[in-house]
């Protein structure tokens, strides 16, 4: 017979961030607050290899996740950016950080705006409005010319319904 008692008191009781979701940033502007400072380094397997990787209990759009950091070896990387901002500040506990995202899958690059100088996260934050803005006119040239579809459609249809009275 199973010992289900002795097997359940070998298992670890859960993390506390086992019960948080996890938040993964999405691509353009994201307004992140940090909760906590990184955890220590923890490895996971990811096709076969070990990865260093760090946690952070974040509050994103007023709600709490847990945010896995692959720890990078550059200061560009998203790792190196956020070592460089504790260090300036002297602790990560409650910073609030905009994080630019752009790209997919393995092209994507992170900037954080708070390590720009003046100068350059101006043109970050206008070149972010600027593609907002376009994607935002894109989207409404496509509505405009739905709508022009749908308008020209009944025009047509009410054209042939007062022809086809006249005929009579």
């Amino acid at each position: 017979m199973i010992d289900y008692e002795k097997i359940y008191d070998g298992l670890k009781k859960p993390v506390d961030f086992e019960n948080k979701e996890w938040f993964k940033p999405k691509e353009g502007i994201n307004k992140i607050k940090l909760l906590s400072e990184m955890s220590e380094q923890y490895m996971t397997l990811f096709n076969e290899k070990e990865i260093p990787k760090v946690r952070f209990d974040i509050e994103f759009e007023k709600r709490q996740y847990v945010w896995s950091i692959t720890v990078g070896q550059t200061e560009n990387s998203l790792y190196g950016q956020l070592v460089k901002l504790g260090k300036k500040l002297g602790s990560l506990v409650n910073t609030e950080i905009t994080l630019i995202v752009r790209g997919k899958d393995k092209s994507i690059t992170y900037t954080i705006l708070e390590l720009l100088d003046d100068k350059e996260r101006l043109k970050q934050e206008y070149a972010e409005q600027e593609l907002q803005n376009v994607e935002s006119d894109i989207k409404d040239r496509k509505n405009v010319i739905y709508d022009a579809r749908d308008h020209s459609e009944n025009y047509k249809t009410e054209d042939k319904i007062e022809t086809k009275t006249e005929e009579k």
